[in-house]
């Protein structure tokens, strides 16, 4: 397989598993279970299909599953993502090599690098793990050009219990940040989280600088948190428009805005205010907008996932 024809294989697949999943009944939670000290079974797409996972899901009466689709963003490859790797010293020819697959991995932004369902059962996590082979082509293709670093210096290795310990201090840290909060999307918190942990802000405690595995798992941790705040926070919000419609028609703010985009950023800054700084979905937005303009509250059905923020 080459980059260039590479397609993304993992979004209809991600699409086909909620597809099966309505037409069984179970419905999808778009954030998957954190691992914690239980049992877990690892299933991958040579042990079975979808069809057979999410009959496996009925089979052991569970009306809810999860899925999770893990997305690509260049600044992750180390590699193609640090400028000084592209530096005066570098070999000319090399210099070009690495250019031209930062490039190729451009296109690659956004899409899945691995798609995870997973389902619970007596205590067990089930996960079905479908990973993207043009990513472990673009791996092998950077391995091959970029030169490799020094691991004379291996990371550090922790007792489990500090382990803990310091990834729940970051992640609180993280949390703590509205930039964090309110960045929404995963791709942009993970941005947020990079920049924050390398800076000298951040609190590295005994470490000149943090270790990748800590600032994966601190990132991982926080970026699932503050999913599940911003879902706590706007779970019932629809069920409350004609109330909202009312507190935010009498904001001054929001009177005093005079055009369709200056109402919605006053609405916004509205809810985030009430949220602890997350940022509300796409949908509510629309529907409190609807009902400011026709002075009535629009029909729901109750919150819908996942969520999107605008």
């Amino acid at each position: 397989m080459k980059l260039k024809t590479a397609e993304d294989e993992l979004s209809p697949l991600a699409q086909r598993a909620v597809d099966l999943a309505g037409d069984r009944g179970v419905r999808m939670v778009p954030v998957v279970p954190i691992a914690r000290q239980g049992a877990e079974v690892y299933l991958e797409p040579e042990d079975m299909d979808l069809e057979e996972l999410l009959d496996l899901v009925v089979a052991a009466g569970q009306k809810l599953a999860y899925i999770e689709p893990s997305p690509f963003d260049i600044a992750d490859v180390v590699e193609l993502a640090e400028d000084d790797l592209l530096g005066e010293e570098l070999d000319p020819a090399l210099r070009a090599q690495i250019t031209k697959l930062r490039k190729s991995a451009a296109r690659f932004n956004g899409w899945p690098i691995s798609l995870e369902v997973a389902f619970m059962y007596q205590g067990v996590v089930h996960r079905w793990v479908a990973d993207a082979p043009w990513y472990e082509q673009l791996r092998t293709e950077v391995a091959a050009v970029v030169p490799a670093e020094d691991e004379d210096d291996p990371e550090p290795q922790l007792p489990e219990a500090e382990r803990a310990a310091i990834v729940e201090r970051l992640t609180q840290e993280l949390l703590a940040r509205a930039e964090f909060r309110a960045a929404g999307t995963e791709s942009n918190r993970r941005r947020v989280a990079r920049i924050y942990l390398a800076s000298p802000e951040c609190d590295q405690g005994p470490f000149d600088e943090l270790p990748t595995f800590l600032t994966y798992d601190a990132i991982r941790q926080a970026m699932d948190r503050a999913m599940t705040a911003e879902q706590h926070h706007y779970a019932s919000v629809e069920q409350r428009i004609p109330e909202l419609a009312q507190q935010i028609a009498a904001d001054s703010t929001y009177r005093a805005a005079r055009t369709a985009a200056a109402r919605k950023h006053r609405l916004r800054d509205h809810l985030i205010a009430q949220a602890d700084g997350y940022p509300p979905p796409t949908r509510v937005l629309d529907l409190l907008l609807d009902a400011l303009a026709t002075g009535r509250a629009s029909g729901s059905a109750g919150p819908m996932l996942p969520f999107s923020s605008d």
